[in-house]
């Protein structure tokens, strides 16, 4: 049997092209097996750089409740020190002062009596800042009513401070069971920070509160338009003492007071985004506060 050659051009030619497809079918699979490997390899390395950078930042945020929970501690420690003695100049200041004769001192123990009153007002303040024990006795409210009555609190200092304009953006029917007073200083002192600290010589000045409900968990947003803060700034803000306007007589308590109030008795955070020229949004998350309306007896 002769078998032509162009027939055994055509075979080899098949064969050749059958060779060449499985060569580009292996091919194109190892290419595709490799992409595959690759997206896991990718997805792998980003799951371990956001584990690595979450296990960071839980870190930083033990080290600042350690740093903090010392300071406060200490700082507790010392005004319980300093109350009682404090307690009884003022007792025999005053004593003095009635029974004084000599006209000419009297200006002077007025004087030192002023002085000791706002000791004394100060160690209160040291005392509110190690955030006492966890909160025994709930009372159930409508947080509108109350963000209402808190913001009042804190109002008076709109003129002064350039605030245009502050801004309520709360649920409706939104009923909290927490303690009443240790959230109404947590609200007061947040914005009494942003009134004092904002805006500077900024005229516009807006600040912003907002809440949030996921589940029974209660997330309370205040932001302000105004001048902002660098990253060492936010890293002590919430740090006993800690403030940029020392010579005005602001002694730099109101945030740590809030920090601790609301790590120690609600269980929540607090957190600080900011930059500078670009505003300060400080957000409070209260974990198993939202509870139902009471229910109304016709």
């Amino acid at each position: 049997m002769i078998i032509s050659i162009p027939f055994l051009i055509i075979i080899t030619l098949v064969l050749l092209l059958g060779l060449s497809s499985t060569i580009i079918f292996k091919q194109r699979y190892r290419l595709k097996t490799s992409k595959e490997e690759n997206k896991a390899l990718l997805k792998s390395k980003i799951s371990a750089l956001e584990y690595i950078d979450a296990l960071w930042a839980n870190q930083q945020n033990m080290i600042l409740d350690e740093k903090i929970s010392s300071l406060s501690s200490l700082v507790a420690g010392i005004a319980h020190e300093l109350n009682t003695p404090l307690g009884v100049a003022l007792t025999a200041l005053t004593y003095i002062e009635d029974i004084i004769e000599n006209p000419d001192a009297k200006p002077m123990v007025e004087l030192t009596k002023n002085n000791l009153q706002k000791s004394i007002s100060l160690v209160e303040k040291f005392t509110e800042i190690s955030g006492g024990a966890k909160v025994e006795k709930l009372d159930l409210f409508e947080f509108k009513d109350f963000i209402d009555y808190a913001s009042c609190l804190v109002k008076s200092p709109l003129a002064t401070k350039n605030i245009r304009k502050l801004e309520l953006d709360i649920h409706d029917n939104l009923w909290v069971k927490s303690s009443e007073a240790t959230l109404s200083i947590i609200v007061k002192n947040i914005l009494e920070n942003a009134f004092h600290y904002a805006f500077k010589d900024k005229k516009d000045g807006r600040v912003k509160l907002s809440t949030k409900v996921k589940n029974t968990d209660l997330t309370i947003t205040i932001e302000d338009n105004g001048c902002g803060m660098s990253e060492n700034q936010i890293k002590h803000i919430f740090e006993p003492f800690y403030t940029t306007r020392r010579p005005e007589r602001h002694y730099g308590l109101g945030l740590a007071i809030a920090y601790n109030l609301l790590t120690r008795q609600h269980n929540g955070t607090l957190s600080c985004d900011s930059n500078p020229g670009e505003g300060t949004v400080i957000i409070i998350t209260i974990p198993n506060v939202i509870s139902p309306a009471p229910v109304t007896v016709k």
